[in-house]
């Protein structure tokens, strides 16, 4: 999600398709239904494309097609949600939910400003639908709001009991988005298993510092990982984005492995 060039859907049906994600119940789940049956690049790029026209519901269709139950589940929360926030806003503490979603997030968004955008109002949303459906105490409830942030960013148990995907650590210790897909026990494991041969296959993308020497790999398992997309990270070493060989940013890619 977020960044891809692919184009699946001409303008007229990128129009239709966020007016149906907007509809009554019935098209949107249909909708979303038909999004789930398109190969999943396909389903991201279609996503993608709508973003413009309608972030919010852009972002609901890439959750759709989350593995499993997991995307049908939390895009109904969000759909419940928005209807209840309509009438009743109060659910949820405004001032309070700021609050956690900066503990939560950090600067982790920084660089995806058009996600960090769409996170505040689909947790909310899944905050909401929780709330009314499970019940909760008096007052605002940071531990449940920050699982709502964390599943508005994709997060879903595995059927190996890990959760993939929504919000993990890189190695400074800072938080960072996940992948799609991918566990924090995956990322580490990526993370550690990543090699000055790895970074130099491909000669454009290689990390190099100011002077133009290659960047080792044991510097960038340990920098501070920011997403540009999903899956795709710029690194940077006291504070300094560090460059490609080829100019412009270096960027590391981590993708789940076929299971």
């Amino acid at each position: 999600r977020y960044g891809g060039a692919l184009r699946v859907l001409t303008d007229e049906e990128a129009d239709s398709l966020a007016a149906n994600l907007n509809g009554d119940n019935n098209r949107a789940n249909q909708t979303l239904a038909l999004m789930r049956l398109f190969p999943r690049d396909a389903a991201l790029a279609a996503a993608q494309q709508i973003a413009p026209k309608d972030p919010l519901a852009a972002h609901m269709a890439g959750l759709s097609v989350l593995p499993g139950n997991a995307g049908r589940k939390v895009v109904t929360q969000v759909r419940e949600g928005r209807e209840i926030l309509r009438s009743n806003p109060k659910i949820v503490s405004k001032p309070d939910a700021e609050e956690t979603r900066a503990d939560v997030l950090g600067d982790a968004l920084r660089l995806v400003p058009q996600l960090a955008g769409v996170i505040g109002p689909t947790a909310d949303a899944i905050y909401a639908a929780r709330v009314t459906a499970f019940g909760g105490g008096d007052g605002f409830d940071s531990a449940r709001y920050a699982q709502a942030v964390n599943d508005a960013l994709g997060a879903y148990r595995g059927l190996d009991g890990q959760t993939r995907g929504g919000i993990g650590q890189d190695r400074s210790g800072a938080p960072t988005w996940l992948p799609t897909g991918i566990s924090q026990n995956d990322f580490d494991g990526a993370l550690a298993a990543l090699d000055d041969a790895a970074l130099a296959r491909n000669a454009a993308n290689q990390p190099v510092d100011a002077r133009g020497k290659p960047v080792p790999a044991d510097v960038i398992r340990n920098a501070r990982l920011l997403p540009v997309g999903d899956g795709r990270y710029r690194a940077l070493v006291n504070g300094q984005m560090v460059m490609a060989k080829g100019g412009g940013p270096f960027q590391l890619t981590v993708r789940a492995r076929a299971r």
